[in-house]
């Protein structure tokens, strides 16, 4: 049999090279073809691919070893006899690198109970050398006694030279795996290695659903740098992180122990799609129903993100941060959002309606022991409590704790959240920071209410306007320093309870339709062009105007006080009224 750059059939039939996918592993050289034809035998059978030199394709879907176009896929059922790929490359490998591409695939019923985990794959080596790619594979109905039901990355040593370790195109998929420990989709660990800035784990719109783990039940994130995801829907591809449990921490992800993972709504290189939002949809956990994070020096970040009806048993319905973690959410595109169509949720940033079950905190958001938060250009909106919950919980939850808990605001609109106690609660060393944003027709006994513990509040540049409740309550004996600076509230200037405020009125601030959601400032709104940047913006309105247009419609209404000579609108958004200059003075 001649070695190198051929392709080489699997199946049944005298037209076929091997009858089973193993013989054909062992004479593969470096640029062969594997196609998997139907007529296989691959139920109850398991394959091993250990330090291959150079680039190997296993290429399934083909209707007999004769034709030349892969019609479907290639189901490898390893029905319960292991997991059904281990691809390594160890201390005994001698070659450059090791590629391997997996094409027109189904890997199920994969079992592991051994080591290193990895139900339907396990891949275990050295970024820059392994490289491991997934083209149209489906990895379902796998599961593992340890990491990763349906895959399980294992980074075991430095770094050496560029590329991707793991990469999913926007076919692929990761289906009902489940694990008893962590990753019940996708597990990525890194063993303390030293990774640097190029990307480890690269995922298209890949629908990760209905997996179930301890942590982490879509994707589990320990010490990994570099992991992107291109997570969007559409009718085309069904990208999204969809009703995975967690019977632990995030059901949607957990990233701990100094790991990095962004998720983006977007499109790269051929990975995403342009359209579609990063959904987190109905996944559950005990802590971070959608999102977990932990961990001095773990990171995630959500651009273009959904996070729609995720459960908490008990804290952070939507996201919970702890541990010395971080969080950003931002919106990406400096333009309005889509309006959603049919099942797709257009490129937005927004969390929605995440509950809590058996705890008060943080139905949306809860950042704990000195963790932090940055929620930038972001919409909060349909959650409902049962009258004491609190929207978002900025807690750290320890006693005299070296350093502060904190959460960042700028270019929010919360409303239409109901049967709450607070829409913030900053408590035990807390801090947060209030800007540029809108707060409005919500059901709340306050906005923001400390808890018995220390906080440092910070309001500026922002409209917080709601039926009754105070815009800022002071609870307990902790030591607290609460400002407002430029600020249009409902409540009385004399009723506030704040250590120092500036060009605060209370006005209407003449919102397009508060009541149908739509917090844009009308035309002659008293928030237009209302304060300064002596706080500036650091991002766009929520919209995507860009901060500072000066007014130059309709006459304005009047507010009680304002900076002289601003030109900057308070809240969400930066609006852009302009008259006709042909019809200003009503003549032709």
């Amino acid at each position: 049999m001649p070695r190198g750059g051929i392709v080489r059939t699997v199946g049944a039939g005298l037209d076929c090279d091997y009858a089973n996918l193993n013989d054909a592993l062992v004479d593969a050289a470096d640029g062969d073809t594997i196609r998997l034809a139907e007529s296989g035998d691959y139920i109850g059978r398991t394959y091993q691919i250990l330090n291959f030199d150079g680039q190997l394709t296993i290429d399934g879907g083909y209707q007999d070893c004769e034709t030349t176009t892969p019609a479907a896929k290639t189901v490898l059922d390893a029905d319960g006899a292991g997991r059904v790929f281990y691809i390594e490359q160890n201390t005994g490998f001698v070659g450059t690198d090791m590629q391997i591409v997996l094409k027109d695939i189904e890997v199920v019923n994969g079992d592991n109970s051994g080591s290193f985990g990895g139900g339907g794959l396990m891949i275990n080596g050295i970024p820059g050398i392994l490289d491991v790619t997934l083209e149209n594979v489906t990895v379902r109905d796998n599961q593992s006694t340890t990491r990763g039901g349906g895959i399980h990355l294992r980074v075991n040593g430095d770094r050496d030279g560029p590329g991707t370790m793991l990469t999913m195109d926007n076919s692929s998929n990761l289906l009902s795996n489940s694990s008893n420990e962590n990753g019940g989709g996708l597990a990525c660990s890194s063993l303390g290695s030293v990774l640097d800035t190029s990307t480890l784990v690269r995922l298209g719109a890949v629908g990760i659903r209905q997996n179930t783990a301890v942590d982490g039940a879509g994707i589990f994130v320990d010490g990994c740098k570099r992991v992107f995801a291109y997570i969007g829907y559409d009718v085309s591809y069904a990208g999204s992180i969809v009703d995975n449990d967690a019977s632990g921490d995030g059901g949607g992800i957990s990233v701990v122990n100094g790991g990095e993972a962004l998720i983006r709504g977007d499109a790269f290189s051929g990975f995403g799609i342009p359209s579609g939002a990063a959904e987190f949809l109905s996944n559950s956990a005990q802590l971070g129903g959608g999102v977990h994070v932990a961990g001095d020096g773990s990171y995630l970040f959500l651009g273009d993100a959904v996070l729609d009806r995720n459960t908490a048993e008990f804290r952070g319905g939507g996201i919970h941060v702890e541990q010395s973690g971080r969080v950003v959410m931002r919106r990406l595109q400096n333009q309005p959002c889509a309006q959603a169509t049919g099942s797709q949720n257009p490129r937005c940033s927004k969390i929605v309606d995440n509950r809590v079950i058996s705890n008060t905190s943080g139905m949306a958001i809860e950042v704990n022991s000195m963790a932090e938060i940055e929620v930038i250009r972001t919409e909060i909106t349909g959650h409902s409590g049962s009258g004491a919950n609190r929207l978002i919980a900025i807690d750290s939850r320890l006693v005299a704790p070296p350093e502060a808990t904190s959460g960042f605001f700028e270019g929010v609109a919360i409303h239409g959240n109901t049967g709450l106690g607070t829409v913030f609660t900053p408590n035990n060393s807390a801090v947060l920071t209030l800007a540029w944003s809108t707060i409005s027709e919500n059901e709340a006994n306050n906005v923001v209410r400390t808890g018995s513990g220390d906080a440092d509040v910070d309001i500026y540049a922002s409209v917080i306007w709601e039926d009754s409740g105070a815009v800022f309550e002071r609870a307990g004996s902790g030591a607290v320093t609460a400002s407002l600076d430029c600020v249009i509230g409902h409540q009385l200037e004399g009723d506030l309870d704040v250590d120092s405020y500036g060009y605060y009125s209370r006005i209407d601030p003449e919102f397009v339709d508060a009541a149908n959601g739509d917090l844009r400032l009308g035309p002659t709104s008293p928030a237009i062009d209302y304060c300064d940047d002596f706080n500036a913006a650091g991002y766009p309105g929520l919209a995507g105007n860009t901060r500072g247009l000066l007014h130059r419609g309709q006459p304005l209404t009047d507010p009680p006080v304002s900076v002289p000579g601003a030109q900057f609108d308070l809240g969400a958004f930066e609006m852009n009224y302009v008259i006709d200059e042909l019809f200003s003075d009503r003549f032709e």
